[in-house]
């Protein structure tokens, strides 16, 4: 799960870690933590706590690996280096 996803309408997506704890950062704009909720879903707590939560559902593709991320409602793709 951590490494870069884009898309067309809301830019990249960035997952990784930070001294232990997963992280997320939208377009250097957007911050928060990730923590695991149930199975392929985590829970993103903004750094702004005000903004809430969000889920973040990551999905396989049909090779078993990772395909794509689904977050405020919108399919963010691997970026594959």
């Amino acid at each position: 799960m951590i490494g870069k996803y884009t898309n067309t309408k809301f830019g990249w997506l960035k997952i990784y870690l930070d001294e232990g704890v997963l992280k997320f950062n939208m377009n250097n704009t957007v911050f928060g933590k990730l923590s695991h909720w149930n199975y392929d879903t985590y829970q993103g707590s903004f750094d702004k706590t005000y903004s809430g939560k969000i889920m973040f559902n990551f999905r396989l593709g049909s090779n078993g690996k990772l395909s794509h991320v689904n977050v405020f409602g919108e399919q963010f793709d691997v970026v594959i280096d």
